[in-house]
């Protein structure tokens, strides 16, 4: 997975041991105080969309991400959405095992993760905790060989388990069409930088009709699909300003989306309030 990390001492120390096993990955890590974190830009530089299932075997984690935040404790589980930006921080030596997994691998089985919007914990206390903990265990043992369809069939295990405790804790799944309309977003915001990206374009892909298509963005969104296309590639320019990741503001233009230069500076200054150009100024970096 593409992220930052900063270590929290001079020397840091760690070790990790991870495989693949088609599109999910098991990893085992220790570590000394370190922190990782993903940002908004490199997300829509990405085609990974993927869940982390994280087991804490020593230290804390500090996990942020969007509104919400919590710690992750010695026998908790958190689940973690790779495709919203976040943080995590470890204060001591850690000790923890990870599943990655590509949410299409969880969706029909766990929907509640299309709307998380932050992290979901599950603590040792829990009635579920020594199954989940059985299950990450035996799929993480790298001194035991696994074969893809074992690694599969125990993924599937997972996702029922988590289920499972998200119904009993009270955490609402979405119904049909909210789940819709988060697989169209996504898609959008994975292909922002197409210029040609259009309504027809994004609603053949996501296997709906255009007329479906329109109808989520007003439902769910409160806005239209050209609205929230507009918003979401100016947010992305901002994104992309503030990490002083381009030179011009023809540069962040076309890099968003956006054919045309003067009419990006115009939408962006309604947005925001002031020109593109006064960011890169205030940088000393060419207009």
């Amino acid at each position: 997975m593409d992220t930052d990390f900063a270590a929290s001492e001079p020397q840091f120390e760690g070790a990790m041991y991870s495989r693949q096993h088609q599109d999910i990955r098991l990893v085992n890590f220790t570590n000394s105080p370190h922190r990782i974190f993903r940002r908004a830009p490199r997300l829509r530089r990405t085609t990974e969309d993927s869940l982390i299932l994280s087991f804490q075997w020593s230290g804390t984690a500090h996990i942020l991400q969007g509104r919400k935040e919590g710690v992750s404790r010695p026998g908790d589980f958190c689940l973690l959405d790779t495709s919203s930006a976040f943080e995590v921080a470890f204060p001591q030596h850690t000790k923890r095992s990870l599943v990655v997994m590509p949410r299409h691998a969880l969706g029909a089985r766990l929907p509640v993760v299309m709307r998380s919007f932050g992290p979901l914990f599950i603590r040792k206390e829990d009635t579920l905790a020594p199954l989940l903990k059985e299950l990450v265990v035996t799929l993480t043992n790298h001194q035991r060989s696994t074969q893809r369809q074992s690694v599969e069939t125990l993924v599937g295990a997972l996702a029922a388990v988590l289920g499972m405790h998200f119904v009993d804790a009270g955490v609402s799944v979405p119904t049909a069409t909210e789940s819709s309309f988060e697989i169209v977003k996504r898609y959008v915001d994975r292909h922002l930088a197409d210029a040609e990206l259009s309504a027809a374009q994004v609603a053949s892909a996501c296997r709906v009709s255009l007329r479906t298509l329109h109808r989520l963005f007003a439902r769910h969104g409160d806005t239209s699909f050209e609205a929230y296309l507009i918003r979401s590639r100016l947010d992305m320019a901002n994104d992309l300003l503030g990490a002083a990741a381009a030179a011009s503001v023809t540069e962040i233009a076309y890099a968003c989306g956006f054919n045309n230069p003067s009419h990006f500076t115009k939408r962006y200054t309604e947005r925001f309030g002031h020109p593109p150009s006064h960011a890169l100024k205030k940088r000393g970096l060419p207009r």
